[in-house]
């Protein structure tokens, strides 16, 4: 925390900083810091990472993100959300090795359509999680993640756009029935139902409302549902062209997609 007159603090262990510090996106001393680096590398050596060298940047806004350009491989995580976060990170380099396809943690173009790119990567986010949630050691911190976002989907803030809320279907549709174990599945099922009821809900209203003839409706979830149900049949791929299909198969189902528009975005997004 910065004050006028005050000396800046870390926004985790309250003791001071320099200011140069506190001007960088990371705001924290230099203690907490390494503590950050040093539960990278423990999660990245459960992973079977420890081979890789993978920078870390904390970050006290926005979403947390990997990255590799030019060989060099980056997250930056944002030490105010949860450790999931870090750990699903660390799962897209673990996906991009195992499949042999920087694509799956480069940036994307420049000149792609956002849209496009930002629900492909919420399928693409299950990929990358369902590589590691079978690690007993990391399982508890996507349940802990899963319970926070169950939270949260009772009650859909007014201003969410349709683009963030249908991304959180695609994800969280997969994530429900394919990546919680069956116990944890058994235990939250009215939950976990009603929490994508109300994001179906909420696209199907908001797609009317944007939208005069390419709306979504019940029958196309349907449809959607089905095909995003093939993921337990692909989840355990090593082939990148099998991921790239699956993604551009669900997504074609969206209305207000064009096909045409599609095939040239998921192609250029991953070629």
């Amino acid at each position: 925390m910065f004050s006028l007159g005050k000396p800046p603090t870390c926004e985790k262990c309250r003791s001071n900083i320099t200011l140069s510090q506190y001007t960088l996106r990371t705001r924290l001393c230099g203690k907490c810091i390494e503590k950050i680096k040093r539960e990278k590398e423990k999660f990245q050596k459960l992973l079977g990472l420890d081979n890789l060298v993978i920078n870390i940047i904390p970050i006290y806004d926005a979403h947390s993100t990997s990255s590799m350009e030019n060989g060099v491989r980056t997250i930056e995580y944002c030490y105010n959300h949860p450790e999931y976060e870090l750990i699903h990170e660390l799962g897209h380099f673990l996906l991009s090795e195992k499949t042999k396809y920087e694509k799956f943690v480069s940036p994307p173009p420049s000149k792609c359509n956002e849209e496009i790119f930002f629900y492909s990567n919420a399928i693409l986010d299950d990929f990358a999680d369902s590589n590691w949630v079978e690690i007993d050691n990391l399982y508890t911190y996507y349940m802990k993640y899963v319970k926070v976002i169950l939270s949260g989907m009772k009650n859909i803030p007014t201003q969410a756009t349709l683009r963030s809320i249908l991304e959180g279907f695609l994800k969280f549709y997969i994530s429900f029935n394919y990546i919680i174990r069956k116990d944890d599945k058994k235990k939250l099922q009215v939950e976990l139902t009603n929490a994508l009821e109300i994001l179906k809900k909420y696209c199907i209203n908001q797609s009317i409302l944007i939208y005069k003839k390419t709306r979504l409706n019940t029958k196309i979830f349907k449809s959607i549902e089905a095909e995003l149900s093939k993921f337990e049949t692909v989840k355990d791929t090593s082939d990148n062209k099998i991921i790239t299909k699956f993604m551009y198969n669900v997504l074609r189902l969206i209305p207000f997609l064009s096909e045409n528009i599609l095939k040239n975005e998921i192609k250029l997004i991953y070629p």
